[in-house]
């Protein structure tokens, strides 16, 4: 073993762990009761870690010497009580720092102290000024700037810290650079390792329950052999996957093993940065803590696991909806666990240990995409292109967010809302995120600001991998905002924006239907649907439907349908709960969670339902963005396509083209039309990236009416046009434009303008943003007519 493994191993000796906790109590104790001024503090804590390193670090070549009473050039001479390599420790007696005065005193001195040591180099990269209860923490990073975390009652994590600085095992920020790193390097990638045995355990030893999940998974995800339009992309995807993991991919079985497995090993490295941060911001001692999870035995990591993976450890850290026992935690049960599996986890574990969430704390920072270029790195393009996954450069998320905005921004006075219906991994909510908290007042309190974003900016998606990448994504970015006594929901969401639920009326009572495909055991072996209609009068707070439907969760595991019943009809209005067809629907659904888990199918049923009605009843939006898969209808299983082609709104869409029968149409221009007649508010504002080819394609006649639900109809606002971008979408040929629409009526005859972007010579469009073409003619659309023109006299 490494000497820098044996330094890493003895942060999770029991050994260590409990003699660093008593060298903090005692000093907390010496401190309030003992100490006659600073210098009893100080040096009784360099008695107690001189010990320490006696024992643990000495063998390993690690010695305690600091450097006491340095003198430290700064603009005034001062002397730093305690100096040691990189880091600086300045004691203070505890009423020292007694009032806000004292502490922002003792602030000032240290940050003079490191900006002297700093002065010509970057040589202390840590310090800390405490009187043994509270304390301050000081970061200097690469390139010399200083950032500062303000006093807290000091805990085992911060003597942690301070060793590790002394030892050199200095802690990371969380960006993309480091996380690819250590996480997905071209050789001995830890999520690679892990996939690999996931892969093993699928294809070797899966349980009852594991196969179900992965059949319900590639039935979500419509993976199938069956469409020939797509052989050459499935060709490209197996071979990406095979060339990944070194194995033979011989049939189309071990080919969904292999992903599956892919996504869970990533799904897991994401669940357990969110579980660092949420353990972080809101410590709590009575609760699972992230080191707890480094020194677990195998079947008590594997018990945390299973915690962490149903989202019960993160909701007893006040966020409700951060995870919640996907697909992708098969590997977690008892009878799937092995510990083999717990070594890989931990390894993971241990190499985000090092890693500080105090940039997620900054609430300087603006909210940024923290997985984008981590998931690119993991998932192969190939794969990630077979399943229709391009990722947005967030300069052109930003410039659709802003010019949505832009168009009625005379309407804004009032607290815009805003939807991503296709977010992916959350390019655009980060957008929407920044736009909110610019236009707050800089003295608002917390706690008003993380209200003011979590009502105002909501996203969707369908694949279960972005909709948990988009939601930590959320949470960190709003992790500056959250207190000790935030309670939240993560408004994203798994739902589909092509295919959503209705209202339907039975007995003149309003139910939300809404059929999932799947392939749970039928009394009819027909029928592949699982119909769900529950009472819209149920759904009237939404905050307590899926709090009720966590607890219908446990009840299910009773087995006991009348207890799931029961639970189910505590949402209900006192004067319906005697309804005969209220009572008929509700005890049909608890009946079918109680069969789905006697076949041991259950798992997911009631949050994914949890998730499809909530996205019915969230209400308008003033603006909806973003970029809706290109898929065309051709390349549409054939199941999906017929199951979309059912619905009233496809009418209107299909009947551009009699030749082709609307055969080349792609799904982004169905997606329009669902998710403007579902949310977009009647004064709101659409801006999406699709095809250039909606425009003026025969096809596309149909649809360019855009004729909604409802009998409602919108219009287009104006277009840009990214042409000649430079292709900023990884590997993609196919041009496009920003569509603008909106509800209001426009006056069509002078045209719509349409504004051009074009790439400067030698620059990547994919990060860098593209300028403006500065063209002599104005570029007119006339939507009638389905054709473009240049005004000159513009």
């Amino acid at each position: 073993m490494s000497n820098l493994s044996n330094l890493e191993s003895v942060f999770v000796d029991n050994g260590f762990i409990n003699e660093l906790t008593q060298i903090m109590n005692d000093i907390k104790e010496y401190a309030n009761i003992i100490a006659k001024n600073e210098k009893t503090i100080e040096t009784q804590f360099d008695m107690r870690i001189f010990s320490l390193f006696q024992k643990f670090f000495n063998p390993l070549g690690y010695q305690y010497n600091p450097h006491k009473e340095k003198n430290i050039v700064t603009y005034k001479s001062g002397f730093v009580d305690t100096a040691l390599a990189n880091v600086l420790i300045e004691f203070k007696q505890p009423s020292a720092l007694a009032s806000k005065t004292d502490k922002q005193s003792a602030i000032k001195q240290t940050l003079n102290y490191l900006n002297g040591e700093n002065k010509d180099s970057i040589n202390k990269t840590f310090a800390m000024t405490t009187d043994g209860n509270i304390c301050a923490i000081f970061t200097v990073d690469n390139k010399g700037v200083v950032r500062f975390e303000d006093y807290t009652d000091i805990t085992y994590e911060h003597y942690e810290r301070v060793i590790k600085a002394i030892v050199g095992l200095n802690q990371k920020n969380f960006d993309s650079t480091a996380l690819i790193n250590d996480f997905a390097p071209v050789n001995n990638s830890p999520i690679r390792a892990l996939t690999l045995l996931l892969y093993k355990t699928i294809s070797e030893s899966s349980t009852t329950k594991t196969q179900m999940l992965l059949k319900e998974w590639k039935n979500l995800f419509k993976l199938s052999h069956d469409d020939h339009s797509q052989q050459q992309d499935i060709i490209k995807r197996k071979k990406s996957l095979s060339d990944y993991l070194s194995v033979n991919l011989d049939d189309s079985d071990s080919e969904y093993n292999a992903l599956f497995a892919l996504q869970t090993a990533y799904s897991i490295l994401i669940k357990l940065i969110a579980f660092k941060v949420i353990s972080q911001v809101k410590f709590d001692d009575s609760l699972v803590n992230y080191s707890e999870m480094l020194n677990a035995k195998s079947q008590a990591l594997q018990s945390k696991m299973m915690e962490l993976e149903s989202g019960s450890i993160i909701r007893d850290y006040g966020v409700q909806n951060l995870l919640e026992g996907d697909f992708f935690s098969w590997y977690s049960t008892s009878q799937q666990w092995n510990d083999e599996i717990a070594t890989n986890i931990k390894f993971i574990i241990q190499k985000l240990n090092k890693y500080t969430t105090f940039d997620f704390f900054d609430n300087q920072n603006q909210a940024k995409d923290f997985f984008k270029n981590l998931y690119q790195t993991v998932i192969p393009s190939p794969v990630r292109h077979a399943l229709g996954e391009y990722y947005t450069p967030f300069w052109l998320a930003n410039h659709v967010v802003c010019k949505s905005l832009d168009f009625r921004k005379d309407q804004f006075n009032k607290k815009w809302r805003a939807l991503d219906a296709c977010c992916g991994s959350g390019t655009f909510i980060t957008a929407l995120l920044n736009q909110v908290v610019d236009s707050l007042p800089s003295n608002m309190d917390k706690g008003d600001i993380l209200r003011e974003i979590t009502s105002r900016v909501v996203g969707i998606d369908l694949n279960p991998l972005a909709v948990l990448t988009a939601r930590v994504n959320y949470f960190l970015n709003i992790s500056p905002y959250i207190t000790f006594d935030s309670e939240i929901e993560i408004p994203i969401y798994a739902g589909d924006s092509a295919y959503t639920p209705e209202v339907v009326k039975i007995d003149n009572i309003d139910f939300i239907k809404y059929s999932l495909d799947t392939n749970i055991p039928s009394h009819n072996p027909e029928d592949i649907t699982f119909p769900v209609y529950f009472p819209e009068v149920g759904l009237k707070n939404l905050k307590r439907f899926s709090r009720c439907m966590i607890e219908v969760e446990i009840d299910i595991r009773s087995l006991n349908s009348t207890s799931v019943f029961n639970r189910l009809m505590t949402l209900i209005p006192e004067e319906y709960k005697k309804t005969p067809i209220i009572v008929e629907k509700m005890q049909d659904l608890a009946d079918n969670f109680v069969r789905f888990e006697k076949n041991d199918w259950n798992g997911i049923w009631a949050r994914i339902i949890t998730n499809y009605l909530t996205t019915s009843k969230i209400g308008h939006f003033d603006v909806i963005v973003g970029n809706p898969p290109w898929v065309d209808w051709k390349n549409l299983p054939s199941q999906y396509r017929e199951k979309i082609k059912s619905l009233q709104i496809t009418k209107t869409i299909f009947s551009g083209d009699a030749r082709t029968g609307g055969i080349n149409l792609n799904i982004a221009a169905l997606i329009t039309n669902v998710v403007a007649s579902n949310w977009l508010h009647d004064d709101g504002v659409m801006g999406l990236l699709m095809p250039d080819t909606f425009l003026v394609q025969q096809t596309y006649e149909g649809y360019r009416k855009l004729l909604l639900a409802n009998n409602k109809k919108a219009y287009f606002l104006g277009f840009d046009d990214w042409t000649r971008s430079g292709n900023p979408f990884e590997n993609v040929t196919q041009k496009f434009y920003t569509y603008y629409f909106s509800k209001q009526p426009q006056d069509y005859k002078k045209g719509l303008v349409i504004d051009s972007y074009a790439k400067k010579r030698n620059v990547n469009s994919t990060f860098v943003p593209v300028q403006y073409s500065q063209t002599p003619h104005k570029r007119l659309y006339y939507p009638k007519l389905g054709a473009i023109s240049h005004d000159k006299t513009a």
